[in-house]
């Protein structure tokens, strides 16, 4: 699948490293949310099937308040779920530059896969308001939903798993990476115990404290909604230990080091407090603590986060290093180039803004087509007989329309006779085109 391979320019140490950090920050958007969809959909179809079968009106109401509370519209999940999938799988295509991974197909195809998933979980939502009248219905749309979200989940797992085994990068062959390998059924199965331990957590959050809690909530239904959330967090954040150390554990012996098991340890202990505070709301029934649980149960995803991020680094050490040599090659090539051109002397202008642009612009800009930048014919006309506002631009550039090119432009950290010549080079094309 050609067709999905990115073309982009040799990263710079600095766009790896910003890309390092984007990876986490995005990281702690999708698998949260993701978490909390797969919960909310897995607990409430159980309820409401529970409050058909026993014909009990609290189990009915769980199921309808939790998809009413936790599951967000479409427009909120592509914004949690989709974007930063899409931005995920760029950050990683710099950072594996120039190697035998298509990373940006393996989370394009996540992306493909979780638009059905993410239409079909509103579906399921909106259909609690024609439940009694179409209960098959219902149920048949609750499990589509479950399906699509686990399909996502495991090619998010996939995807992210692959980058720390990067000795499997030749052998692969399917769609999706590593689609049976026993370390993504680990990682796979950590995630959903996971989600579950973060859902009990967030049903607590957003019934009790967001939003001043959930009216019309008399005694007796507090009760049972501080008990099952606050046993389903607990329950799973118990088991989500085993399943913490045992991921830790099996990756690869390059990917370890004392780092890896320091914040290991620290999401440990985050963990622990997470479960005696959770032990205190059961035993005490201190609805008070439920912000606490859920701030520090996400304070353990991000630790988590952390951890996967650390091993990536270590697996990722010859790439590093790679990327490190081949820039020196290119930037000597560049300025031994500069050097024969000018015979020693510094080189301005047009002439010489399209060997700047040519060796660092075209990947992303064209002058007629849009890529992954817009085309220059659509943006230049607003700089014209404006050189120094265009050459500042260059050197530090700011997203204008993040929506239509959600990947930002790397700050290029040119010289001023770079930027300058590049920008006289760019308007002198477009006053010849247009």
């Amino acid at each position: 699948m050609e067709f999905l391979q990115l073309n982009l320019s040799a990263p710079k140490a600095s766009d790896v490293e910003i890309a390092r950090y984007v990876v986490i920050l995005l990281s702690l958007l999708v698998v949260p949310y993701l978490s909390i969809l797969f919960g909310t959909t897995l607990l409430s179809l159980g309820l409401s099937w529970r409050g058909k079968t026993e014909e009990d009106a609290k189990f009915t109401r769980l199921s309808h308040d939790m998809a009413d509370r936790l599951i967000g519209g479409f427009g909120v999940s592509s914004i949690m779920v989709l974007l930063p999938i899409l931005t995920m799988g760029i950050s990683f295509s710099q950072i594996l530059y120039n190697t035998d991974s298509n990373i940006f197909q393996y989370f394009f195809l996540t992306f493909l896969i979780a638009i059905p998933a993410l239409i079909l979980t509103n579906m399921y939502k909106k259909s609690f308001e024609t439940r009694d009248a179409n209960p098959t219905g219902h149920y048949l749309l609750g499990l589509l939903a479950l399906g699509g979200l686990k399909t996502t989940i495991w090619g998010f797992v996939s995807s992210v798993t692959i980058i720390t085994f990067p000795e499997k990068w030749p052998l692969i062959q399917s769609l999706i990476p590593l689609t049976f390998d026993w370390n993504v059924v680990i990682r796979f199965l950590h995630f959903i115990v996971a989600s579950l331990a973060i859902t009990g957590a967030a049903l607590l959050f957003f019934f009790f404290r967001w939003d001043d809690g959930l009216e019309d909530m008399d005694e007796g239904y507090r009760k049972y909604v501080r008990n099952f959330g606050g046993g389903v967090a607990l329950g799973f954040a118990i088991l989500q230990t085993l399943f913490y150390v045992w991921s830790i554990g099996t990756v690869p012996e390059f990917a370890k080091s004392m780092s890896l098991y320091g914040v290991g340890v620290g999401g440990m202990f985050v963990l622990f407090l997470t479960t005696f505070l959770l032990y205190k709301l059961l035993s005490e029934g201190n609805t008070s603590l439920v912000t606490p649980i859920f701030v520090l149960m996400l304070g353990f995803v991000l630790m988590s986060l952390v951890d996967d991020g650390v091993a990536r680094d270590n697996a990722l050490k010859y790439q590093h290093y790679a990327l490190d040599q081949f820039n020196e090659k290119r930037e000597a090539e560049v300025a031994a180039a500069r050097a024969e051109q000018s015979g020693g002397a510094v080189l301005t202008g047009p002439e010489y803004g399209k060997t700047v642009y040519e060796t660092y612009c075209i990947a992303c800009h064209d002058f007629n087509n849009k890529l992954i930048g817009p085309s220059y014919m659509s943006v230049l006309p607003k700089y014209e007989g404006k050189l120094d506002e265009l050459t500042e631009y260059i050197k530090n550039p700011v997203r204008v329309n993040p929506e239509e090119y959600p990947a930002p432009m790397m700050n290029t950290g040119w010289s001023d006779n770079d930027a300058k010549a590049a920008a006289e080079y760019l308007l002198d094309e477009y006053n010849k085109r247009k």
